[in-house]
């Protein structure tokens, strides 16, 4: 076997594997119960995955399962049809959530974050970010602009906002994709040994 560089491949040494468990075990996420569960809800933040959406389309989704997964497959098809629904209807979730986010951008012109720490620059400047003080610069600027300047001024922070909640989201989709696509491989070679 080689690397797709044409090289061969070389098993790691015992000395690799040791520095690997030692650097997992420096990164293995939040230790904090409080990191922990504020980790935890980072797939919440958009309410996609929430039990109650889920719930909402249960029904349709074990409908389609049943659909994809012949009666007569068994209940490790079934079960991968399953993961097929639950992915195809987070997809469609995820890609509704990533239209109305362009969308309210459009209509709206911005998409507008509250401030982390809600200070007054004028008595404690230090305690701002950049983008704080950016933002407070541009407060002062619009006093000077008229409003089609106001706005024009406002749009590539708000895309540079927007853009970022949309590599987020795009992150979760590949997510819901990659699980989907093998999910539907595993089911494929099911349908085939029958």
């Amino acid at each position: 076997m080689s690397h797709p560089s044409g090289r061969p491949l070389e098993m790691a040494s015992e000395r690799q594997i040791a520095a690997n468990r030692r650097n997992a075990k420096k990164s293995s996420g939040p230790r904090s119960a409080a990191g922990k569960d504020r980790a935890s809800n980072n797939a919440y933040r958009h309410g996609l995955f929430s039990t109650r959406a889920r719930a909402a389309v249960a029904e349709e989704t074990e409908a389609f399962a049943l659909n994809i997964a012949d009666r007569t497959s068994g209940a490790i098809a079934l079960e991968h049809a399953r993961i097929v629904a639950e992915a195809d209807n987070e997809l469609a979730l995820i890609r509704d959530a990533k239209r109305a986010l362009i969308d309210r951008t459009n209509i709206f012109g911005d998409f507008k974050t509250p401030p982390l720490i809600p200070t007054d620059p004028s008595k404690d400047p230090w305690l701002m970010s950049p983008a704080q003080e950016r933002r407070f610069l541009l407060a002062k600027a619009k006093d000077l602009l008229t409003p089609e300047q106001q706005e024009e001024a406002e749009r590539p922070a708000a895309i540079k906002r927007v853009l970022s909640e949309l590599t987020k989201l795009s992150l979760y989709e590949k997510r819901a994709a990659g699980r989907r696509d093998r999910s539907v491989r595993k089911l494929m070679k099911i349908k085939q040994a029958l």
